[in-house]
């Protein structure tokens, strides 16, 4: 296991499957992530628990999905995916919006606040128009199908601004993967490490 070591410190903030793929193969070992796991186990590391969060309601409407998550567009901006997550401080819940390109894996736009409404979503959008990351000749979003995003504020905004709405069907989570697997690698390498006694204190970490 002396490939399992090189990884040193770096136990506290990657998975077994990170360090696997990505740290040792630095250091010119490899090692599966099966027997990093192992390592990990017999060192006393144990998988961090995950904060109960309160379940978003969905939405029944009626959308023709256009484009799935796992699509790669070969030009920016053309197609993106989001997602609402959530985040446990002293003060109370912070909410997490994302808009992620899913040409770059870049995520070009966010948006933070102490509630779950509409705005919220529309508010990372507006981060990535304003910073001209929307392709010039629409885009596609991708969503579930939580109230936000079947909301009439958000389809307007959309509407307005050439962003045509996409969507999974109702329950199928892996449906909007990419940014499902966004907010996994936040709160497993990051998050999960550090404990916020205030919304601006995880506001500020997180971005």
């Amino acid at each position: 296991m002396a490939a399992v070591r090189l990884a040193g410190t770096s136990w506290s903030a990657y998975s077994t499957r990170t360090a696997s793929a990505s740290l040792l193969p630095r250091s010119g070992r490899s090692c599966a992530s099966t027997a990093c796991a192992r390592y990990a186990r017999g060192r006393g590391r144990r998988p961090l628990s995950r904060t109960r969060r309160p379940r978003p309601p969905i939405s029944r409407t009626t959308c023709s999905t256009r484009t799935g998550s796992g699509t790669s567009p070969e030009v920016p901006g053309s197609r993106l995916c989001g997602d609402i997550t959530y985040l446990k401080t002293g003060e109370g819940w912070l909410y997490l919006a994302t808009a992620i390109d899913l040409c770059t894996g870049m995520v070009i736009g966010w948006n933070m606040d102490q509630h779950m409404r509409s705005s919220l979503c529309t508010g990372a959008l507006a981060m990535a128009r304003d910073h001209g990351y929307l392709h010039p000749a629409g885009a596609i979003f991708h969503s579930d199908r939580g109230t936000q995003y079947t909301s009439s504020e958000f389809q307007a905004w959309c509407a307005g601004n050439g962003v045509t709405q996409s969507m999974g069907k109702v329950g199928v989570c892996w449906d909007n993967a990419v940014a499902e697997n966004f907010f996994s690698h936040l709160k497993t390498e990051y998050y999960h490490h550090h404990s916020f006694a205030s919304r601006l204190a995880a506001r500020t970490g997180v971005m």
